[in-house]
């Protein structure tokens, strides 16, 4: 496998190479992907494709390329279309924490603040209720609620970074509503 893994890592170059020179954004794409002969989502994606990846573009151009994103305020609806937000309003920001390596799979740790006004209309009674409201009121729905603003954020992490930096994996440290 490694007469393969040299043969993918040369092609990835040449394509990175392609983007660059384009002055194009180095980025995973299906031309890559199907130059390479592997499937997105795949196991090899995370074996193979995301490690040589990082190691072509090196760290310091991850956390640039991240640093792009860091303390900018995120919308959530601007991603109803890509990916389904739900009854969420929300407005986030995110800062790098640090990068875990385990066992070769690479989990980036990011900080969450989520600004004053976030609401969820949720479905079993169709109110909407303000992220405060349901904390302060201990509504029966917050933990559930809690949860899944903790995966939508990293939905939409997943959405803006993966192909940019080859991590799929992200963890919150913390989410400070405020």
């Amino acid at each position: 496998m490694k007469k393969d893994k040299e043969k993918i890592k040369e092609l990835m170059k040449y394509f990175i190479a392609h983007q660059i020179k384009k002055g194009e954004t180095p980025k995973l794409t299906p031309i890559i992907y199907h130059n390479i002969g592997i499937k997105k989502g795949s196991i090899n994606e995370r074996i193979y494709v995301f490690p040589i990846f990082r190691e072509i573009l090196g760290n310091d151009y991850i956390k640039n390329f991240v640093s792009k994103f860091e303390n900018k305020p995120i919308y959530v609806t601007d991603y109803d279309e890509e990916l389904s937000v739900g009854g969420y309003d929300f407005t986030f920001t995110f800062e790098f924490h640090k990068m875990i390596d385990d066992w070769g799979t690479h989990t980036m740790e990011v900080f969450v603040d989520i600004a004053t006004g976030g609401e969820v209309t949720l479905m079993t009674d169709g109110e909407t209720y303000t992220f405060e409201e349901m904390e302060e009121e201990d509504h029966e729905a917050w933990g559930e609620v809690e949860q899944e603003i903790n995966d939508l954020i990293i939905d939409i992490l997943r959405h803006e970074l993966t192909d940019y930096i080859g991590i799929n994996d992200f963890s919150i440290g913390s989410i400070i509503y405020f």
